[in-house]
């Protein structure tokens, strides 16, 4: 594997850890211009927290020559699997791993997949069975068909599936669950340790790896984990608009609209407090996310600040 020019001498290990876990900080809906003027504090007290936050930002680079896409792209969801992600990145860096690590990261196994898509991208198959199957923006599955079942693995990402009638059962595998679809047509977006079944039609039998199983029936929108199925929810029909290329807000809160569009461009989308719960209503097309944030400020009392390279963050206007 090229692994390019070598990475600058890292700082103290705990100055890494400080320099990630304010990327962070940084990256999350939370985060205000008081957490900015912070790191900015942070950043200018010593060489060392400059050469530490410089050298966050070569090993992120250095994923991205390997994994032909921003490491990052993993990071781009809110909540601790971001802050998990990027400490652990700090420590495997000043332990000098990190081309192992990046060998293992999502991005990369993604390149090894039988079908991929790229941040931003979709795609559409048609699988040997008759089913049809596809992928939403960066994500991946591996196929798995045998004489006596149709497997599918789910190894990032999210994916929806129109299952075809056939003898052999239907499974798709997340690695800490596996799902049993009894002749339907359902959805599953795989988030690190957690993960969301919607079902549109039929039925999914849902056995997780260390917890007893459940049939999510047509309609409902059911979390899971390796040892626990929440409870069912209503399914928002329209989920699956990304199939179209588009996304629909009916009444949707800008923070998690937010949210939803940073999964369609590289880099992070965050909303101010302030302005989290503004409602949103419309069909907004997947392929431009820059047009989809012009329509913001053209719609609502917002505005849509770069922050920094690759970070737009929705304030009030």
């Amino acid at each position: 594997m090229v692994m390019g020019a070598p990475l600058p001498a890292l700082p103290d290990r705990r100055v890494l850890q400080a320099a990630a876990d304010w990327f962070a900080r940084l990256g999350d809906e939370r985060a205000g211009p008081d957490d900015t003027r912070r790191w900015q504090a942070w950043l200018n007290a010593t060489p060392e927290h400059r050469r530490a936050w410089d050298a966050v930002s070569a090993i992120s680079a250095r994923f991205e020559a390997v994994a032909g896409q921003p490491a990052l792209d993993a990071l781009t969801q809110a909540g601790q699997g971001r802050r998990r992600a990027l400490r652990t990145l700090a420590l495997l860096a000043g332990a000098g791993g990190v081309s192992a690590v990046a060998w293992n990261q999502p991005a990369t196994r993604r390149l090894r997949a039988d079908l991929r898509t790229d941040v931003g991208q979709t795609r559409e198959a048609t699988l040997e069975d008759g089913s049809r199957l596809w992928l939403n923006t960066a994500s991946a599955a591996n196929l798995r068909f045998d004489a006596a079942t149709r497997r599918v693995v789910l190894i990032d990402g999210e994916t929806l599936i129109e299952t075809h009638p056939d003898a052999r059962p239907f499974l798709l595998d997340v690695g800490y669950a596996q799902l049993q679809a009894l002749g339907t047509r359902f959805a599953v977006l795989r988030d690190g340790g957690r993960a969301w079944l919607d079902v549109y039609a039929g039925a999914v039998r849902i056995q997780p790896a260390d917890a007893g199983g459940r049939v999510a029936q047509a309609g409902t929108r059911t979390a899971f984990s390796a040892r626990a199925i929440g409870q069912p929810e209503p399914l928002d029909p329209a989920r699956d608009a990304w199939t179209r290329g588009e996304l629909v807000a009916d009444g949707m809160p800008l923070a998690r609209f937010a949210a939803e569009v940073a999964r369609y461009r590289r880099g992070f989308v965050t909303c101010t407090p302030e302005i989290a719960q503004l409602p949103l209503v419309g069909v907004f097309p997947l392929a431009d996310t820059d047009r989809i944030l012009r329509a913001l400020e053209a719609t609502l009392p917002v505005r849509a600040r770069r922050v920094l390279p690759g970070w737009v963050r929705l304030e009030a206007a």
